[in-house]
């Protein structure tokens, strides 16, 4: 019966968002539930939006209070020209596997492979930087769901400090946004507007992103850009 279940679950993350390196959108089935929900995975479920220019991968941490233990992700930023999409790094893995052997791998196949660290952020956003709008999904136990966020807006306060993350010179920034305070450092070395999470609206790419507490941190561990960043 165990077995029974791990089957179901791979199955449903195999069945969610692809990547590919293209930035896509899920097209719901208008019934209610995502049609990637259905297995197996049909890649006619998804539309290309944009082309990635650079793909930035962040290290997530984030300390649950009541159970006393610390989660940890791995999540991909991609950035395109007027969408960016924010999606687990095991989502992405699980896909790319899938895409490679022309979705004919087994769960027993990718079971007997390496995998990277264990998948703790359930949600992925994509945005529509011209309408500034998200699009998010994600998953509570063995439930989808799906929803549109228009008001991601951000009061940012520029402060003076420098850092180098990423092996990138930064400048900091704070915000108050969804109930919790946020400093984060930013380059505009790389002059995009994006970031982890719902992050955004500075002159560059935020890198690093915590709460005073440090209950909850996003920072980049690794950015490669894929063609020339146009920024206009």
């Amino acid at each position: 019966m165990e077995g029974r279940w791990l089957c179901l679950l791979l199955g449903l993350v195999c069945g969610s968002m692809a990547v590919r390196g293209q930035v896509v959108q899920i097209i719901s089935d208008g019934g209610g539930s995502p049609e990637w929900v259905r297995l197996p995975h049909q890649p006619k479920n998804e539309k290309k939006v944009d082309e990635p220019q650079l793909e930035c991968l962040y290290e997530y941490t984030a300390v649950d209070t009541v159970l006393r233990r610390t989660k940890l992700a791995q999540i991909i930023l991609q950035v395109g020209q007027s969408w960016t999409k924010f999606i687990d790094y095991y989502n992405y893995w699980i896909d790319s596997v899938c895409w490679r052997s022309d979705w004919k791998i087994s769960t027993a196949e990718i079971l007997e492979l390496d995998q990277p660290i264990p998948r703790e952020f359930y949600e992925s956003q994509l945005r529509n930087v011209a309408e500034g709008r998200f699009t998010c999904n994600g998953q509570v136990g063995l439930d989808f769901y799906i929803y549109e966020d228009s008001t991601a807006r951000m009061d940012w306060a520029l402060a003076e400090g420098a850092a180098t993350v990423c092996g990138f010179a930064c400048r900091k920034a704070t915000t108050r946004f969804r109930g919790r305070d946020w400093t984060v450092w930013y380059t505009d070395e790389i002059p995009v507007d994006a970031g982890p999470w719902k992050l955004q609206g500075l002159p560059g790419l935020i890198l690093r992103a915590e709460t005073p507490d440090s209950l909850l941190r996003f920072e980049a561990c690794s950015c490669e850009c894929r063609r020339a960043i146009r920024t206009t």
